[in-house]
């Protein structure tokens, strides 16, 4: 991850956030459809 001399804090944020959404609707999705319905 280089050629970015200056990062900027809140967008490394922003991005985290939506990874960890990602994966959480990931984790409940498979959650959800491993459960006998």
């Amino acid at each position: 991850m280089s050629g970015t001399p200056t990062r900027r804090p809140e967008r490394d944020f922003m991005l985290n956030i939506v990874l960890a959404i990602g994966v959480v609707v990931l984790l409940v999705g498979l959650l959800v459809g491993s459960l006998p319905n």
